[in-house]
């Protein structure tokens, strides 16, 4: 691919002139600007959309990774970072994260292309791997939430582990039986909630066993069917994600389970729809707008590269009561 490196060599000019008559810079003498015109079409030359920003070497552009547009919970948290970026005269390019090995690196290249000046990764999987490519990138990178993984970006977000501790301990007030549905596959995330679901147990001094993970399969109805069979046997299910405790709660009433009369279901998210299902969902809530305005002030102050105050900042949750829980 013809770069300006190329259009210079040919044009017999520096980089520099090359990228002073992209901006249209008065200073370039005509015969000049001719000359690297003619080198442009010659090689067939089309400048990138950012080569208005070559001069300064800054696109003002920030990239954005999220696993599913379509979860309420990431929307909310994206229309966040795009609010504080647009404050700070940054723009902000959406990729949504599916599950394919060359996802990182077709992103990487996509990433260098527009020549972003940062990328705010919010995902809880965030594999070793990507680390490990996404740390050799000339642009800075922050994340959401730190999972105590030993490679990690700086990050902004909750305690996972203090927030899962208190739902359950909330929960075991008024039931004993209670399952645990986790919906992610991050290693790291899912053993910090079954630590704290396990630990809450063991305060209460009630006795804790992995029969009560249950893990989301691809095939929901499966697992919500799972969970109708032993209906007699459980409580309450706390689920990682609202999204899939709505879910939840909707296949459990359809097949005529009363909540929380039979099963109690509470979520984790606090997501816009959680205080409007029936009954309203009792969920853990995000500091969204802290940790969204964070995570864009973090990676705008690597950009300018200023050292961070903490590398890692940690937000306070709230537990959110509502009707869906005894």
């Amino acid at each position: 691919m013809t770069n300006i490196n190329d259009v210079a060599k040919l044009a017999g000019v520096s980089k520099s002139t090359v990228s002073r008559v992209l901006n249209n810079q008065e200073i370039v003498r005509e015969e000049t600007k001719k000359k690297v015109i003619a080198a442009m079409e010659k090689l067939n030359y089309k400048p990138d959309m950012n080569a208005r920003y070559l001069r300064r070497d800054e696109t003002k552009l920030i990239a954005l990774v999220m696993p599913d547009i379509s979860d309420p919970f990431y929307d909310q948290l994206a229309a966040v970072i795009e609010n504080e970026a647009d404050n700070n005269n940054y723009n902000v390019i959406l990729f949504n994260e599916i599950e394919k090995e060359d996802f990182i690196d077709k992103t990487i290249r996509i990433l260098q292309q527009r020549r972003v000046d940062g990328l705010i990764y919010i995902s809880e999987n965030l594999p070793d791997k990507y680390y490990d490519i996404l740390s050799k990138c000339e642009f800075p990178v922050v994340q959401f939430a730190n999972f105590q993984q030993k490679k990690s970006f700086p990050s902004a977000g909750i305690d996972f582990y203090k927030a899962v501790y208190e739902m359950n301990s909330y929960l075991l007030r008024k039931q004993e039986n209670i399952s645990f549905l986790n919906t992610y596959q991050n290693k790291h995330l899912k053993e910090i909630m079954k630590n704290a679901f396990f630990d809450s147990h063991k305060k209460n001094g009630l006795k804790v066993g992995e029969d009560q993970i249950i893990e989301l399969e691809q095939d929901k109805d499966k697992t919500f069917g799972y969970i109708l069979e032993r209906k007699e046997e459980i409580d309450a299910v706390f689920v990682s994600r609202d999204q899939i405790a709505i879910e939840l709660m909707n296949y459990l009433q359809k097949n005529g389970v009363q909540i929380p009369a039979d099963i109690s279901v509470a979520g984790f998210n606090n997501i816009r729809y959680a205080s409007f299902t029936n009954p309203r969902l009792t969920t853990i809530s995000h500091p969204l707008n802290e940790i969204g305005t964070k995570l864009a002030e973090m990676l705008i102050e690597l950009i300018a590269q200023k050292e961070l105050k903490l590398k890692d900042v940690v937000l306070e949750h709230q537990l959110i009561v509502r009707e869906s829980t005894k």
